[in-house]
């Protein structure tokens, strides 16, 4: 199996973040710029470049983030900043390569632009994410300031200096196009959060009744999912007693309600969302 080879994982991680890469430089030349928006990190800042000046985002990215490598080399992680390297250098070279899509859709609808120019950037962003890579940019100072104070929190650093840009934005292309960079800014992360955790709607099902045998019999004969014994005590009554743990899709909640039910009526029964699930019966991730 490719998981059980280190080097072929690590081809397989490369590969995907070039993939995401791909798609955040489609959804910027594709969308973002029909529409005269900006997009979050040094990719807004080399898209305001780009409109005033010309000069293509993707040059101005890779320049951009040299700097920011040699800072990230010195003062965070090596192998951070390997990953940054090619995910940067694959960024810069994907935008310049579908620099041609510029104009390519004759869409006038600036808001429907924004909205699939987020989807896509936050799908790309996600994948590169998942697999251990990073666009460079504004990235790399969240990740150094996350290093000096652990209770700092990413997601506020960067909205932080999203806003800036935003802001800059706003100066020269006016409030109208801030405010939709804002949605696909907002579609984006949360594209980029979904992708890293998984589209897949998973539950865990935490079950407690006098008759796990015949519960746990059912589940696996009927529903074919494997089933696990946790050791429980009443905490008033000390009673011994097992805890049944299942994961499911969403679909199986109601099958496996109704089988519960149909072995003991005063069962209780826990329904939980899990963000990823990952093993035998389960769909592998983005993750590499």
């Amino acid at each position: 199996m490719l998981e059980n080879f280190p080097f072929k994982s690590k081809i397989r991680s490369i590969l995907l973040i070039y993939f995401g890469t791909l798609l955040v430089s489609l959804g910027i030349n594709l969308f973002i710029t029909n529409a005269k928006l900006v997009s979050g990190g040094l990719s807004g800042i080399a898209l305001i470049i780009q409109y005033l000046y010309g000069l293509p985002a993707g040059y101005t990215v890779l320049v951009l983030n040299i700097p920011l490598l040699i800072f990230s080399f010195a003062f965070i992680d090596k192998k951070f900043t390997i990953y940054t390297i090619i995910g940067i250098f694959f960024l810069s070279i994907n935008l310049i390569l579908t620099d041609f899509c510029t104009n390519f859709l004759a869409i006038d609808d600036s808001l429907l632009l924004s909205v699939y120019g987020g989807f896509f950037t936050g799908l790309g962003n996600g994948i590169v994410f998942a697999n251990h890579g990073c666009t460079g940019g504004i990235d790399i100072l969240a990740a150094f300031i996350k290093k000096k104070k652990e209770n700092a929190s990413i997601g506020t650093i960067s909205l932080f200096q999203n806003t800036i840009i935003v802001f800059i934005g706003a100066l020269f292309f006016g409030v109208s196009s801030a405010l939709l960079s804002l949605i696909a800014m907002f579609i984006a992360s949360t594209m980029a959060d979904r992708t890293i955790r998984g589209f897949g709607k998973r539950r865990l099902a935490l079950i407690i009744t006098d008759k796990d045998d015949e519960v746990c019999d059912a589940i696996m004969n009927d529903i074919k999912r494997g089933v696990t014994l946790l050791h429980g005590e009443g905490a008033y009554t000390h009673k011994k007693r097992n805890v049944i743990y299942c994961a499911l899709a969403l679909s199986e909640v109601p099958r496996v309600k109704h089988i519960i039910r149909s072995c003991d009526p005063y069962a209780f029964i826990s329904i939980l969302d899990a963000n990823e699930i990952e093993g035998r019966g389960f769909n592998k991730s983005f993750i590499g």
